[in-house]
């Protein structure tokens, strides 16, 4: 069974677009991990014991990783040149120039066609090899990025430990409030009998009325009602 050269290009051209495709999960996980370690940085207490150290060791090493799976990435989406056979204008005008070449010097249309067959094999061939290397190479620098974020994401991991440990060791101790001038609460014991201290006090004065009910007529602003005088 003959070697189909041209489903090997089509292939080729095929795992290009994959491969296009598939840098869009290592940039959502290196958003990721760079946010929740620019979040715990940001968070951090700063002070000379060994939770801010183990965490600057940890995450710095977290960011070297990152560093190292962006390189890579970019070297994954740039710099590549593919090859392509030409424009179907292109390859119908040689076909024609090779027909009316070979009706005039040489053996005829179907060596023209046999030609061109030939021409079309060799440049699928030669643009699916070189295509093909390209394809390789992507695919080695997108698995170490996946490497790489992988290692920024365990040490990232890693970092939560000596962060959660400083939040607790630098937590702020609890508020005490004292009353400057308190207050002396002084027990007063009414004097004499229940008739006089009822006799002491001053009358009540009159309950309070409740405001009549309102009356709402369609058509009719309502008017706002006025306090009585007292």
């Amino acid at each position: 069974m003959p070697f189909d050269y041209k489903q090997n290009y089509d292939a080729e051209l095929a795992q290009r677009e994959h491969l296009r495709s598939a840098v869009g999960t290592p940039i959502g996980l290196l958003t990721l991990i760079g946010s929740a370690l620019a979040f715990m940085v940001q968070k951090l207490r700063v002070e000379a014991d060994w939770t801010t150290a183990l965490f600057l060791i940890v995450a710095a090493c977290s960011a070297a990783a990152l560093v190292c799976a962006t390189y890579c990435l970019i070297r994954a989406l740039h710099g590549h040149t593919y090859r392509q056979l030409e424009s179907a204008l292109q390859l119908q005008l040689f076909h024609r120039e090779l027909r009316e070449w070979h009706s005039t010097y040489g053996n005829g249309v179907l060596a023209a066609d046999r030609e061109f067959e030939q021409h079309l094999q060799r440049r699928y061939a030669a643009t699916a090899d070189h295509n093909a290397h390209l394809n390789e190479k992507r695919a080695d620098y997108l698995f170490l990025t996946t490497r790489r974020i992988i290692l920024a994401g365990v040490f990232a991991g890693g970092a939560l430990i000596p962060f959660g440990l400083n939040l607790q060791l630098q937590a702020e101790p609890p508020q005490r409030i004292e009353i400057a001038n308190p207050v002396a609460c002084v027990l007063m014991t009414p004097r004499g009998t229940d008739m006089e201290v009822a006799q002491m006090r001053p009358a009540p004065p009159p309950k309070p009325t409740p405001a009549p009910i309102r009356e709402l007529t369609e058509g009719q602003i309502a008017k706002r009602p006025r306090p009585a005088r007292r």
